[in-house]
C-alpha cells in the first residue's frame, strides 16, 4: 500500500552544521540539543549523517545564541 504526504510550515529556520569532527565524536549530538535545552527551543526536524545534521526551529528567539554556542563547539572540538 503506497502513501504519500506532504507537510509544510511557515516561519521555520533551518540550521546545517557540518564538520569532519563529528565522525566518531562520542557525545557530540548530546552537546548540540544541550545548546537548544539550555535556551528552551524545540527542535522540530532533524536529519543527521556521519558529519552533519540539520535541524529546524520555528523560535527565533535566541538564535545568536544559539548559534554562537554552536560555533563555540564546532571549534573546541
Amino acid at each position: 500500500m503506497a502513501s504519500e504526504q506532504v507537510a509544510a510550515k511557515d516561519g521555520i529556520t533551518a540550521i546545517n552544521i557540518k564538520s569532519d569532527r563529528m565522525l566518531l565524536a562520542h557525545g557530540f549530538l548530546r552537546a548540540v540539543f544541550e545548546i537548544f535545552e539550555r535556551y528552551k527551543t524545540p527542535i522540530d526536524m532533524i536529519c543527521t549523517s556521519e558529519v552533519a545534521v540539520s535541524l529546524t526551529i520555528d523560535n527565533n528567539r535566541y538564535l545568536t545564541d544559539i548559534g554562537r554556542e554552536l560555533k563555540k563547539l564546532l571549534l573546541s572540538k
